[in-house]
């Protein structure tokens, strides 16, 4: 999955740009629950693993703070605790000097 961090400003942007490029069904709930849940249960994928590469998180750690937490604090649970038979692997591109906790400096 590709995010194109530059375009997301919010959450609403960020959900929808995950169903997108990571194709999740249509009975994804768009809201964070239903985020994590994509995240950890492959049966709605055709590969067991999820590669999530996300440019410029710079842009909604600015506009949307809260959604921003949020999202990291969801990305480091999953990747934290992977499951063997689904891992998800996070990198973030053109970060710059974003401080995940405490949003951007």
């Amino acid at each position: 999955c590709h995010l194109r961090g530059g375009e997301i400003a919010d959450k609403h942007a960020f959900l929808t740009q995950m169903t997108a490029a990571c194709g999740f069904p249509g009975y994804f709930g768009h809201n964070w629950d239903a985020f994590e849940e994509m995240l950890v249960d492959p049966s709605w994928r055709s590969a067991p693993g999820l590669l999530l590469l996300y440019d410029d998180p710079v842009t909604l750690a600015r506009r949307d703070p809260a959604a921003w937490r949020m999202i990291y604090a969801i990305l480091r649970q999953v990747t934290a605790t992977p499951a063997p038979d689904a891992p998800l692997i996070v990198v973030f591109r053109n970060a710059r000097r974003l401080v995940p906790d405490a949003g951007w400096i």
